[in-house]
């Protein structure tokens, strides 16, 4: 077996095994929901760019997400406040997730434009664990309400972020 054989066929082996992981998580939700969360995943995965910086401003925007776990929000919107309130509040997520205004961040529209570059969503709330979106709050609710939330932290973050208790 060729060099190039071995490589693709552990990238199979890591592709699906991620995929089974996944699907471990999802268990909970229907089909329907698995397929669009996994439609997400690899959207966000095929665009992310951890270098990213915005030529017209010089700001690096991808240093905002060195914290584990970032939310980016907006300080009007309704949904913003149900996953702040879920995320810093109903749970005790260690370390604590960090919360950035989208629109009290001085460059407001390129980092709302970044955020959608690299994650495919270009709304707020928008919760990411190292780096990777989990989605806004109507999927980070739907993954605590199927006691997913904590695998998925879990997987995302190697053990690092740990939800301590409710």
């Amino acid at each position: 077996m060729g060099i190039n054989r071995k490589v693709c066929v552990s990238v199979a082996i890591l592709l699906v095994l991620s995929f089974v992981q996944l699907l471990t998580v999802c268990v909970s939700w229907d089909a329907l929901d698995v397929k669009q969360h996994l439609h997400k995943l690899s959207k966000q995965t095929n665009n992310y760019e951890p270098s990213v910086s915005n030529a017209k401003t010089g700001t690096d925007f991808a240093s905002l997400l060195e914290p584990p776990v970032v939310i980016f929000s907006r300080t009007t919107c309704p949904y913003s406040r149900r996953a702040k309130h879920l995320l810093l509040e109903t749970l005790d997520i260690v370390p604590k997730p960090v919360v950035i205004e989208t629109d009290e961040h001085e460059h407001t529209d390129e980092l709302r434009k970044w955020l959608e570059s690299i994650s495919g969503i270009a709304t707020v709330p928008n919760i990411f664990v190292y780096g990777q979106s989990i989605g806004g709050f109507t999927d980070v609710d739907a993954l605590h309400s199927s006691q997913a939330l904590e695998s998925v932290f879990d997987r995302l973050s190697h053990g690092d972020v740990v939800i301590v208790k409710e």
